[in-house]
């Protein structure tokens, strides 16, 4: 049997060592002759440091490890924000919160922004979504641009049922180019993997923690480490659980030669904290690298890039990037003004075009004399900035909770924000958990560089809508640990 202890939680891990590649050189097109194929995984709560290929000790990933062996991974991807709905905004717009503007539970993204899928499919591309529901719902603004969108909105949807529905659509669309989008919630409170996965990691199955949320209010603010234990032992099932699901649908596609030109990106939305900050989960003014540091791999169409297989990228990049990389991938321009930037360059070494420039300016700051890229998440109240090996922790633009719409978990319990402003040294406080006073020149720089970034919201584009939440949406919604 397996001891699975709080060891693994609290101590800090390290990077997996690996040899220093040759950068790689411009290749040309990143895709070769025949229909192109664009697949992005969103695994909704997945903290980076909790898959082996980032560094974490429990064997919860053995797929996407092998999977990073044969892709590049972004060692330092961040969230745009610490909770599902306006980071997946940012996913799909391209823009930071004060872009798009939705910051709270009642908002869908306007209209009249672009998105990513719309200008793919004018390209000629079909297109899409298989996505577990709730904030990824259509009455958001998700479904824009799509042929297909599969969602609900009251419902639990299977990850094996999404992606055995991705895989159909995918061989119904063999012919054509596509562009498909999964998101699961697997990973995601309540945490309810199934027996066998709790029995791989925990040894064991039958857990006093059964997930529910009378029971997260119970040890929002601390736990028993019997139960912390579990808690623990339960979301990394989840990992293992998604993890197999997800290998076997990447086998599948590569045994029917259908990811041969296929651009696959897997990543998270934003991440988990147990207790670090002094508060279990997401959401509220949690932050830190526990939900701000989320896994970006990308495996490149095998026929075209077998060269640059097990590369790792150390820049500082977001999840909002995405957008403009895979636009920018299959020919088709993102559009001015957007926060994102295509990866290209760090993928495959093709040079910064002029409008990448002016965003990865924007996304620049000078720290030492050196001028390096930064990662930026927000929370309901503070802004989060990180480069040059400092974190800075600031107050961002406001946003009132709305727990008046019944909330079963208060957003703000537990989690002291009276050490902010401060300023974090990484390489001796990875985990951001002493705090330094916020003065001198590195703590201004990023100081300011968030500000200029966070902005107010709705600063530059059109204002997000006010929407209903029916009962049915609230209550998976409050069953997703939200509300």
């Amino acid at each position: 049997m397996r001891r699975y202890t709080i060891v693994f939680l609290l101590a800090l891990t390290t990077l997996q060592c690996a040899r220093p590649r040759p950068e790689p050189e411009y290749l040309g097109p990143v895709f070769g002759p025949g229909p192109r194929r664009v697949v992005v995984v969103s695994l909704d709560c997945l903290r980076a440091d909790h898959l082996g290929c980032y560094g974490y000790p429990q064997p919860t990933s053995p797929r996407l490890d092998a999977l990073c062996e044969d892709s590049v991974r972004f060692a330092r991807a961040t969230a745009p924000y610490n909770w599902t709905l306006p980071s997946h905004t940012s996913l799909f717009t391209g823009l930071y919160a004060r872009g798009h503007g939705v910051r709270k539970e009642n908002q869908a993204v306007s209209p009249e922004i672009p998105n990513l899928v719309e200008p793919l499919r004018e390209a000629g591309f079909a297109t899409a979504a298989f996505t577990g529901g709730a904030y990824m719902a259509r009455r958001y603004g998700h479904a824009r641009g799509f042929d297909t969108f599969w969602s609900s909105e009251e419902d639990y949807l299977q990850w094996a049922e999404i992606l055995e529905r991705g895989e159909d659509w995918l061989t119904d669309h063999a012919d054509e180019d596509a562009f498909l989008f999964l998101h699961t919630y697997e990973i995601h409170m309540p945490y309810q993997p199934p027996i066998k996965y709790l029995r791989e990691i925990l040894g064991y199955h039958r857990t006093k923690f059964m997930g529910g949320v009378r029971e997260v209010q119970n040890y929002l603010t601390g736990a028993p480490p019997e139960i912390a234990v579990e808690v623990v032992g339960r979301y990394d099932a989840g990992i293992l659980y998604t993890d197999d699901l997800l290998g076997g649908f990447i086998a599948r596609l590569d045994a029917a030669g259908l990811a041969d030109n296929m651009l696959l990106i897997v990543t998270s939305d934003h991440g988990e904290a147990f207790w670090e900050h002094g508060r279990w989960g997401h959401n509220g003014d949690l932050l830190g690298p526990q939900l701000t540091d989320v896994p970006l791999i990308v495996r490149l169409p095998r026929t075209v890039f077998p060269a640059f297989a097990g590369k790792i990228v150390e820049d500082e990049v977001s999840f909002l990037d995405i957008m403009p990389t895979v636009l920018d991938a299959v020919g088709v321009e993102p559009g001015s003004d957007i926060d994102g930037f295509s990866l290209l360059p760090e993928l495959i070494g093709r040079p910064v075009n002029v409008a990448d420039a002016e965003a990865r300016e924007r996304r620049t700051v000078k720290i030492d004399g050196d001028e390096t890229l930064l990662g930026l998440c927000e929370s309901r109240n503070y802004v989060s900035l990180r480069a040059g090996g400092w974190s800075v922790v600031v107050p961002g633009p406001t946003s009132a909770d709305i727990d008046t719409l019944g909330g079963a978990v208060p957003y703000q319990v537990g989690i002291d924000t009276r050490a902010w402003p401060a300023l974090y040294r990484i390489a001796q406080d990875p985990w951001e958990l002493e705090p330094l006073p916020l003065e001198g020149k590195t703590a201004a720089a990023l100081s300011a560089a968030a500000a200029r970034l966070a902005g107010r919201p709705g600063e530059r584009d059109a204002a997000p809508s006010e929407i209903q939440i029916p009962p049915g949406l609230r209550r998976r919604l409050q069953a997703l640990g939200y509300l």
